[in-house]
């Protein structure tokens, strides 16, 4: 068999026919040419930065408040004097109650590209919070506030006061190398959060800790007996629901316990204590310091207190007699927005089980078999079917807007013919509900944290407002009455959330109720007698109607979990609602009977008032952005080698920099050998101001490198290894295309690569009747290259890793002597991606994936691919840094073993998930996931002059992968595995090793 690693009797060019000696430096001579392709890039960039010019960027402003500065867009000026004003208010009230000044300014970025509630803070390299500015939907974890910005930044500024504590040696630490290291950061995300949540109810009396729904999934795990030990959440993100949310959920509980407990300087002093440590983790120690009781032993307090509480609760709503009713969902815990059909025949609903993608489904009223109408990629709202003889559904998605923007848009789905036609771009709609006559439809529209109810025709898409908010109060859930002639809503206005009633006509708002109950998703009869809702107002959500003819609410029913989001049966037989148990959200179905309906007490639901100074809004001076105030590097960290096992003595250093608005981002590296004396750099900067008008994401790069590593040149037909120099530099533009059904990026970038030995292979004698010595290169590279590349991959919940979809990438480089290279080169590589979910075992996936290249010209024995098993290491640098492992790999083979200038790669694996650990031991920094089985089967062909079937390699092996979370921020994953190479050089081969992706 012939071997893929000798060129015997090849033709070899004459210019690497000659001894290899060290160099003494760059022959600059080549770059004369390179102006031909710098110039050529340099005319593409000038080009795209005239078109990105200042006019068509969105211009950001900087709001100076007392203790913080906010960036905002323009356009959000309001807006972010509000937030101005808040985060001052924030600022005072937390950095009282936790005893912590920080000693810089606070940096707020506003951001308005999409249309989700959210924030989040850090503390490194700078203290940064950033906000949403789109409001919280009532039916979910946020729902719950007085003035959602307030909670929002409460919230987040605890983070800030609570991370940023540090004195004693961590504080030594950072005066030496900068901002780098902050204790705090170092504990479980249920205590991090946790405080958080405590702080956000406390100022506010409002926020998750008084959320109804919250109480409802700690009550409802509680009398199910399944209310979690902290191991189930010191870690990552638990698989059963509430999933992420048991840190907010059960870490907000319980942190609220401790401070009612012992005091309001319980977590002043345990912030301050753990910050002064300069090693973590020990976060027992120091709440057994601060109030002579470990976490655990608290914990299980707060379990026993509670489990007396629900108890009595359960027993006291038993008493007067639960609703039956009957589950009518699938498996799942996932089910939202049911809705009949207009002749009562069909159900449509949304449904999120873990096993599949999202989607709406649709089924016959008494059937248990579904169809999937449509996979949702983004957040959906209502799915609300078009009154009239066609079978049509009309709903809202968040989709793609300009290639950035993630807004919600309407969409018209056609069960007939299956066509999906979108309604609007740009408009931030949700919640759609169509009038009786099918002929337009009400919806909610977003702008800048308000939302405003709006029309919309559907012959022809005009829209208007119809009622404009003139506050921050969110409004949700229109619904036409049947006559057309009226909207009721829910609307959050004054710090309650109350119904009102629109007149189509007149514009007057009526409000029905008036109370501290919430009364969501508002439903009309057909008849239009009554209101169906879902309110808290008894601590528990049910369902209600508000009767029109004497203005009475009357509960309809009485449970334990919870009723949501109901439905009419137009036949008026019965009612679909969304309810709550202990593991999810499922369907239920009981009788319409309004005779059995009972007068509904006072919706007075107890809270505490807030705690919190009186805001008095202020104007604060605004001025232009300037990115280079937090551009400038803000820390140093040192690089020494910490690979197990190796020799090698190596440190170094990085600095880099990104500005608050992400327009700037830049990196220097330095590492030194000590025993070679090489000095290896790096460094990039990148430019990636947005520019909506042009519907481009582009970004700008520039990098450069210079390091030393080993080459390769075969002599004697061995392969003898010395060392090179290798310096390059390149400048490159790219660009996104996302979509709902994949993400499409391209890009183009102009490479100079400069390589040169400067060490000798020690060959030894030369064997004459050996084929010709091919010889190290050196000299000059410069070309350019094209990149396409296509990705639609999800993942599931209850399968490892992505679950389904596929990816394709495709790249061509060129370098020429007329684009300033010694040497003409061309290179094309393709992969494909394919990830197909199996039905048995439950989660398992099976992963196709085809890599290959092409490399032709003067540099065709340099070996421009190289396959093999894989490398050596470094663990420790490989858990803190996060890097994993990247490439391609035949396993069964020596890492890079195989070279040649023609690959074909082909990867199957079936993996197979086999126990879904998701605990930790206690509160110590370990958390283990999911244990996983990969069964593999890699085979390749690679040489030099093109493959054939003699140069074959196959390797089949077994691995087995277990995910962990370690030192409460780090993931990884441990892989443990065995490979066999059927062919030469392959052999039996045990892997251990750490990453990788999946």
């Amino acid at each position: 068999m012939r071997s893929v690693n000798n060129p015997r009797a090849i033709p070899v060019p004459s210019i690497e026919q000659r001894p290899c000696r060290p160099s003494r430096g760059l022959d600059l001579r080549p770059l004369r040419h390179a102006w031909t392709g710098a110039l050529t890039l340099a005319l593409v960039l000038l080009l795209s930065a005239q078109a990105l010019g200042a006019p068509f960027f969105r211009s950001f402003i900087t709001i100076r408040s007392r203790y913080c500065d906010v960036h905002v867009p323009r356009a959000g000026l309001a807006f972010g004097q509000r937030t101005a004003n808040l985060c001052d208010e924030a600022y005072r009230l937390i950095s009282a109650y936790l005893g912590w000044k920080p000693r810089e300014r606070l940096h707020v970025l506003v951001d308005d590209d999409i249309d989700a509630a959210n924030g989040s803070a850090v503390v490194i390299p700078y203290n940064q919070i950033v906000v949403n500015s789109y409001p919280p939907a009532p039916f979910g974890e946020l729902g719950y506030f007085d003035d959602w910005l307030r909670v929002l930044l409460l919230h987040e500024m605890t983070h800030i006061m609570h991370l940023d504590n540090r004195s004693g040696l961590p504080n030594v630490l950072n005066h030496i190398f900068g901002k780098t290291y902050a204790p705090n950061q170092n504990v479980p995300n249920w205590l991090a959060e946790g405080l958080a949540v405590h702080v956000e109810s406390k100022f506010t009396g409002t926020g998750r800790v008084y959320s109804t729904l919250y109480r409802t999934y700690i009550r409802m795990a509680m009398l199910a007996g399944r209310f979690p030990g902290l191991d189930r959440f010191t870690g990552g993100s638990p698989l059963k629901f509430p999933g992420g949310a048991h840190w907010y959920l059960y870490g907000g509980h319980f942190m609220h316990y401790i401070a009612e407990r012992f005091g309001p300087r319980t977590f002043a002093r345990m912030s301050h204590l753990y910050g002064r440590r300069i090693i973590p983790f020990a976060i027992n120690a120091v709440m057994r310091e601060v109030t002579g009781k470990t976490f655990e032993s608290l914990y299980r307090d707060w379990r026993a207190k509670l489990k007396l509480e629900y108890e009595t609760d359960a027993a006291r709503r038993r008493k007067a007699g639960l609703t039956r009713y009957r589950r009518i969902s699938e498996k799942g815990d996932h089910f939202f927005e049911p809705m009949f059909s207009p002749d009562g025949q069909w159900l449509v609903y949304h449904a999120d089980t873990g096993f599949q993608q999202a989607q709406f489904r649709l089924r016959r009223r008494d059937e248990t078999r579904f169809q999937t109408l449509y996979v949702t990629r983004g957040a959906v709202s209502g799915a609300q079917w078009i009154p009239g003889p066609t079978r049509k559904l009309i709903y809202s998605e968040t989709s793609y807007v300009n290639n950035f923007f993630v807004f919600g848009e309407l969409y018209l789905h056609d069960l007939t013919t299956g066509q999906r036609v979108r309604l609007s771009r740009g408009l931030r709609a949700s919640e759609p509900h169509p009038s009786p006559d099918g002929r337009s439809v009400v919806f909610v529209r977003t702008e800048w944290g308000k939302t405003h109810l709006s029309l919309m025709r559907l012959r022809d898409r005009r829209w208007r407002d119809i009622y404009k908010n003139p506050g921050f109060g969110p409004i949700h859930g229109p619904r036409f009455s049947p006559d057309g002639r009226r909207i009721a809503f829910s609307g959050h206005f004054k710090g309650q959330r109350d119904l009102y009633v629109l007149e189509r006509r007149t514009g007057a708002l009526t409000r029905l109720t008036n109370d501290r109950a919430m009364e969501l998703t508002p439903r009309w009869t057909a008849d239009g007698r009554y209101l169906i809702f879902s309110s808290d107002r008894d601590g528990v959500f049910n369902l209600y109607a508000y009767r029109f003819a004497d203005k009475r609410v009357l509960r309809i029913t009485n449970v334990l979990g919870g009723a949501f989001q109901p439905t009419l049966d137009p036949q008026g037989a019965s009612i679909v609602f969304v309810g709550y148990h202990d593991g999810g959200y499922h369907l239920g179905q009981m009788p319409y009977s309004p005779k059995d309906w009972r007068p509904a007490g006072p919706g007075e639901r107890t809270s505490p008032g807030p705690e919190r100074l009186p805001l008095v809004e202020r104007r604060f001076p605004v001025s232009p952005y300037q990115a280079w105030r937090t551009l400038y590097p803000r820390s140093w960290a040192p690089r020494p080698d910490l690979t197990i096992g190796s020799f090698e003595r190596l440190i170094g250093f990085t600095l880099d920099g990104s500005d608050v608005a992400g327009h700037h981002s830049w990196s220097l590296g330095m590492q030194y050998d000590f025993d070679t004396k090489d000095v290896d750099v790096s460094g990039y900067y990148i430019f990636s101001q947005y520019s909506p008008i042009l519907r481009l994401a582009p970004a700008i790069s520039l990098a450069f490198a210079r390091n030393v590593g080993f080459g390769g040149a075969y002599i004697s037909d061995q392969l003898f290894r010395y060392r090179e120099e290798r310096i390059s530099a390149s400048v490159g533009l790219s660009a996104s295309f996302p979509r709902l059904y994949g993400t499409h990026s391209v890009s183009i970038e102009y490479d100079f690569f400069h390589f040169r030995p400067v060490s000798q292979p020690d060959v030894g004698r030369i064997d004459p009747g050996s084929s010709v010595p091919i010889y190290p290169t050196r000299g000059w590279l410069g070309g350019i290259s094209l990149a396409y590349s296509f990705r639609d991959l999800h993942g599931l919940k209850y399968s490892p890793g992505i679950a389904e979809g596929r990816s394709l990438s495709l790249s061509f480089s060129i370098n020429h002597r007329g684009l300033g290279s010694r040497y003409d080169t061309y290179a094309l590589r393709w992969s494909y991606n394919e990830y197909v979910p199996v039905p048995w075992p439950p989660g398992s996936v099976l992963f196709f994936g085809y890599n290959g290249g092409i490399s032709l010209g003067d540099l065709r024995y340099r070996g421009a691919y190289s396959l093999g098993g894989f490398p050596a290491q470094d663990i420790l640098t490989t858990i803190l840094q996060q890097t994993g492992l990247s490439g391609l790999f035949l396993r069964g083979y020596p890492p890079s073993s195989l070279f040649g200038n023609h690959f074909h790669l082909l990867n199957v694996e079936w993996r197979v998930p086999l126990w879904n650990i998701y605990r930790g031991l206690g509160t110590l920094p370990i958390y283990f996931r999911r244990l996983t089985m990969t069964i593999f089967s890699d085979t390749a062909l690679i040489d030099f002059n093109g493959p054939d079937e003699h140069d074959l390699k196959t390797g089949l092996g077994l691995e087995l992968r277990i995910g962990f979370d370690f030192a409460y921020s780090f993931s990884s994953a441990l892989r443990v595995g065995y490979a066999y190479g059927f062919q030469e050089p392959g052999g039996h081969q045990l892997f251990v090793i750490v990453g990788g992706a999946y």
